[in-house]
């Protein structure tokens, strides 16, 4: 029949057996000859009834599961990580594709684009005379706060023209950080 694994794999393919294992009324002698097979090589079924059929028939309206996944397991009986969903129809086919993703699914985080600013292009001279001129203008209280950003915001422009990013000033120290 088909080699025994001698490490991780999967097997993968359209068996064209029926079993109820993966979703057949009977069995017939190859399903029972590949079930015997899985069995032997401590290979895991991939396989989910409530995905339905991989091929559907046009003519009997029927979904069946002829095309299968295998996973070995290792010495502690957990399969590999995979799993197994069947997609979509492809036009004027019975067949419905089927993807396999195996491995650890690690989840991408996707964070917003940070603009960053080149602090030395600034024009810090016209930064710092702006900001003086007209801090002092606003008390340091903390409903001054909103105000204090527009400042901030407003002045940003000149000295950064060839830079951009955001700066975050650290309240009473006289100093900025980059983030």
């Amino acid at each position: 029949m088909l080699p025994t694994p001698q490490f991780p794999t999967v097997y993968v393919g359209d068996f064209n057996s029926h079993s109820t294992n993966w979703g057949y009324t009977t069995e017939n002698e190859d399903g029972e000859r590949l079930c015997s097979w899985a069995t032997l090589n401590r290979l895991h079924l991939l396989y989910d009834v409530k995905q339905g059929g991989t091929f559907v028939s046009g003519r009997w309206g029927t979904a069946t599961t002829p095309d299968l996944c295998f996973v070995t397991t290792d010495f502690h009986d957990p399969p590999i990580r995979a799993s197994r969903t069947i997609l979509h129809n492809f036009p004027r086919t019975q067949q419905k594709p089927v993807a396999i993703d195996i491995g650890l699914h690690l989840p991408r985080i996707e964070k917003p684009l940070m603009p960053r600013w080149n602090l030395r292009k600034a024009k810090w001279e016209d930064y710092t005379s702006y900001m003086e001129k007209n801090i002092n203008r606003k008390p340091p209280l903390p409903e001054n706060y909103p105000r204090f950003v527009k400042l901030v915001k407003k002045q940003r422009a000149p000295p950064f023209q060839e830079a951009t990013g955001k700066i975050i000033f650290l309240a009473g120290t006289g100093s900025a950080i980059l983030y």
